[in-house]
């Protein structure tokens, strides 16, 4: 499946208020530079959910928190020249 471009919440919320004020899916489609597609899903979705926020969408969970990236490229930035396993030695608290 082709990945496609996200609209912005700003764009998102044009093409709500623009069809609230009567105007055509085609109408608002060439106005604000999308698809009518694009303008018939997020009315859609609006109608459905009552909101125009970004949808939680599906990945990997994250493997280390906020604090163990910063520590990670602060000790990288510190020592750019260390091998990455002493790196990884560091962080893992490995003998």
């Amino acid at each position: 499946m082709a990945r496609t471009n996200h609209l912005s919440k700003e764009k998102r919320q044009s093409i709500i208020t623009l069809r609230n004020e009567g105007q055509s899916v085609r109408k608002i489609a060439n106005t604000l530079n999308v698809s009518p597609s694009a303008v018939v899903k997020t009315i859609k979705r609006y109608n459905e959910t009552g909101s125009h926020e970004d949808h939680p969408r599906k990945g990997r969970p994250r493997v280390t928190s906020a604090a163990e990236d910063k520590f990670i490229r602060v000790t990288s930035l510190s020592n750019p020249f260390s091998f990455p396993t002493r790196k990884i030695q560091t962080l893992c608290h490995a003998p």
